[in-house]
């Protein structure tokens, strides 16, 4: 990209982040009415998602991280004043509390959003429990599925660490074997 291009990105840019800021905590309070329910929609999520022409996962991922807002000040704090994007208050608040949300903060401040989700699990790995770490992994295990536009599936695993080398170990071996015609 060059120079006046990334000139002209950049208004762009803070316009998507004050309008996703907005759309979470809009996302929020509308989930807590009951507008969605005399609506006749099975969830928040599901009437947002209309609303907006999104899939419902994504405006359930608004209502999410509203909720966790309320429970996380620093974390809303530096959201309300442009400091934490977005994409990084997504990952951050999978895992803050609000006893350790201060310092998850300040990590989240200082490495970019796609490096984020590693330096999370660094952290934890440094600053939990053994047995407190691999209860929340077990809690937090699931598969998901999803039909793509051409037929084809895509699975979503969240596996605790080891669990998830031995499963990729397996279906990397199986995958890569000579297709016998």
């Amino acid at each position: 990209m060059d120079e006046r291009t990334i000139g002209r990105s950049k208004p762009c840019n803070r316009v998507w982040s004050r309008s996703l800021h907005r759309i979470v905590y809009l996302a929020v309070e509308f989930a807590d009415s009951a507008e969605w329910v005399l609506a006749g929609f099975p969830t928040a999520a599901h009437h947002l998602g209309a609303l907006g022409d999104v899939e419902a996962c994504t405006a359930r991922e608004w209502i999410r991280i509203g909720r966790r807002l309320r429970e996380l000040p620093a974390s809303a704090g530096a959201f309300d004043a442009g400091h934490l994007s977005y994409s990084k208050l997504r990952t951050l608040t999978r895992v803050a509390t609000p006893e350790n949300e201060k310092e998850l903060v300040a990590l989240a401040l200082s490495v970019p959003a796609g490096d984020l989700a590693g330096a999370l699990a660094a952290w934890l790995g440094r600053n939990s429990e053994p047995k407190d770490l691999d209860a929340h992994h077990q809690r937090q295990r699931a598969i998901r599925e999803r039909v793509q536009p051409d037929g084809m599936v895509t699975v979503t695993m969240q596996l605790p660490p080891l669990v998830a080398g031995a499963w990729s170990a397996a279906i990397t071996g199986r995958v890569m074997q000579p297709t016998r015609r």
